[in-house]
């Protein structure tokens, strides 16, 4: 996962929830714009770390930002100590933002920020794209981490997952296409972050996300522990027969 460059409590953000349509006329290209933090709040560094001697660390979330620039989840995928994690969400209550633009019109954004502590302040990486970030840490450094799928004792078993609707005036129109939607289980089996990171068209990603996002499974588990574990899912767009079933895969290999 691509990041940008280190900031001081303020960032541009991110990935949208779906990827913009193709490159439009040059008129029309400055109607897209990212979603934006219009403002921020400082976090403070938990008393009781410092008080037992901790001078640093990490916590890594996942945000949810809808069209109206309401941040409407968060999603802790990472922290050195849990603290941290409390912290980065409470402060995150407290932001604000704009959406972001495809077209003029307004957007939902997914996007990962990762809050770095220091007893003399606090700094935040906004990433964006999909797949698991590279870590910040040497491995075994974070007290908690998102899995990936060939990490669980055995692969989430859907519950309840439909299959996205395809239309038939779609397919007269023309609108096909494949679309890869990345997305979190939690350990409750819930689907998290659902977002779109390939394919070209919005109609379809749209449809896909609305999908996705209602899925349930059997809790992922690591060494008998339910867990938090990333995935993605491909659709392919063609015909107004049965799309694949649900099978999540590994980031990357969709």
């Amino acid at each position: 996962m691509k990041a940008c460059a280190l900031i001081r409590l303020l960032a541009p953000v991110l990935g949208l929830v779906c990827p913009p349509a193709p490159a439009e006329p040059p008129a029309q290209a400055a109607e897209n714009s990212d979603c934006k933090v219009i403002q921020t709040a400082a976090a403070v560094f938990p008393e009781r770390l410092q008080n037992a001697g901790v001078t640093h660390g990490e916590a890594r979330v996942m945000l949810q930002v809808d069209t109206a620039g309401r941040l409407t989840d968060t999603l802790v995928i990472a922290y050195t100590h849990e603290a941290f994690a409390r912290e980065a969400e409470r402060v995150l209550r407290l932001w604000r933002f704009e959406p972001g633009r495809v077209g003029g019109e307004p957007v939902g954004s997914v996007f990962e920020m990762a809050f770095y502590f220091r007893i003399d302040g606090m700094s935040v990486r906004v990433r964006h794209g999909g797949g698991q970030a590279e870590q910040d840490l040497p491995a075994g450094q974070y007290a908690f981490q998102a899995s990936l799928l060939g990490q669980l004792d055995r692969a989430p078993m859907p519950i309840s997952a439909s299959a996205p609707r395809y239309p038939g005036a779609w397919a007269h129109r023309g609108v096909r296409g494949r679309v890869t939607v990345e997305f979190y289980i939690d350990q409750e089996g819930r689907v998290r972050m659902p977002a779109v990171v390939a394919g070209g068209s919005r109609l379809l990603g749209g449809d896909a996300v609305a999908t996705v996002e209602k899925w349930r499974f059997s809790p992922p588990t690591r060494a008998g522990v339910p867990t938090l574990v990333l995935a993605q899912q491909e659709f392919v767009f063609g015909s107004e027969r049965a799309l694949p079933p649900v099978r999540p895969q590994a980031p990357g290999r969709p």
